[in-house]
């Protein structure tokens, strides 16, 4: 018993089924795809895990021992026997370095100074005719030079005559007042 309208109901299962199929088999086209692509990049992958594997392997083999006993022959060298004398190495070279920088410094600092006094010319001192029959001469100081201070002027030259005396009071008075005073510096 067929009815007209079971034909009809037929064809359009039919139609649906033909459809599922189609989508079916597009969805098994890119699942193929995928999967090839999937494959070609696990490919990849393998290639260059098996480079690493390589490299690493040379590098273990023949890079690592010979860093080892280079390494070991340098701690050696030194007579260290454990990491707490490594570390009392260590401290202690960074002690003398640090001591040594500081007398670098010092010693650089001296020899400026020195500098500073060898262009300086230190006057010497006058008898007491001398000073009578001369006037006292006002130093010009060379430019981008400072005077050293009053105290180390006094401890370079030999002890003056009263009248110099005077003299250099009333010239120590005229120059402090254009002079910084280290306790300026370094507080007082």
């Amino acid at each position: 018993m067929a009815t007209p309208d079971s034909g009809a109901l037929m064809k359009v299962l039919a139609g649906i089924l033909e459809d599922a199929v189609r989508a079916l088999q597009r969805i098994e086209k890119k699942i193929g795809d995928q999967s090839k692509l999937f494959n070609e990049f696990t490919e990849k992958i393998g290639k260059i895990e098996s480079i690493v594997n390589t490299s690493l392997s040379t590098i273990a083999q023949k890079e690592i021992p010979s860093l080892e006993k280079n390494i070991s022959q340098k701690i050696d060298d030194l007579g260290i026997q454990s990491l707490d004398q490594i570390d009392q190495t260590l401290d202690h070279t960074i002690m003398k370095l640090q001591k040594s920088i500081q007398l670098l410094s010092i010693q650089n600092l001296v020899s400026r100074i020195e500098n500073l006094t060898n262009v300086r010319s230190v006057p010497t001192p006058m008898t007491v005719k001398e000073s009578q029959k001369k006037e006292p001469k006002e130093a010009k100081p060379v430019v981008g030079i400072k005077p050293p201070p009053a105290k180390v002027e006094a401890q370079l030259s030999p002890p003056p005559t009263k009248t110099a005396k005077k003299e250099k009071k009333e010239k120590e008075e005229e120059s402090e007042e254009g002079l910084i005073k280290p306790s300026t510096f370094f507080g007082s």
